[in-house]
């Protein structure tokens, strides 16, 4: 079974992210419990868990991927917020839902995620990194202009003199106007 793995991963027919030897750091788990929804979560503690830096859970209750976790933020539940209640292909409906009440520290996720990237872009301001560092498009993310990981926009577009590129949002470059004679 290793040798179809071996030669699947150097044909590319099979994709492993993060390539190895890139371990991950720091692991989000936002309203999912990988440590209970995926099947073999022992081998994530087994394999995962030790690499990791970091583990912070956002939910509304406590999960076993919280009680595995470094910090637990508690996401407001469905009746402590304005929004859909719950969506399911089951039916054709949506329930949306306005705020009964609100339950002490917790907040929504949007209000979570937002907390934490103004706090991350302090700390980096803080610290001399400057904007385009600190977006993470320039500084050793692999998408710089024309690089690795580059994608400009599929298909033919028009590109408006002085506008920046979608993905690394470096000026692009427009050639000049030709004048048209007679």
């Amino acid at each position: 079974m290793r040798e179809v793995l071996d030669e699947s991963f150097a044909k590319g027919w099979q994709h492993v992210w993060p390539k190895p030897g890139n371990d991950p750091r720091v692991m989000f788990s936002l309203v999912s419990n990988p440590l209970r929804r995926i099947r073999a979560y022992p081998l994530l503690l087994k394999n995962l868990w030790p690499k990791l830096r970091t583990v912070v859970t956002i939910d509304w209750r406590m999960t076993s991927t919280g009680m595995w976790s470094d910090f637990v933020l508690p996401a407001a539940a469905w009746y402590e917020r304005t929004e859909h209640k719950w969506v399911t292909p089951l039916m054709p409906f949506i329930h949306a839902g306005e705020k009964a009440t609100s339950f002490y520290e917790a907040k929504s996720d949007w209000e979570i995620m937002a907390r934490l990237a103004h706090k991350i872009d302090e700390r980096a301001a803080a610290r001399g990194r400057t904007a385009r560092e600190r977006s993470g498009r320039d500084a050793g993310g692999g998408r710089r202009h024309g690089g690795p990981g580059h994608r400009p926009p599929a298909g033919p577009r028009r590109v408006k003199r002085g506008s920046t590129c979608e993905c690394c949002m470096r000026p692009t470059a427009v050639p000049p106007r030709r004048r048209r004679d007679g």
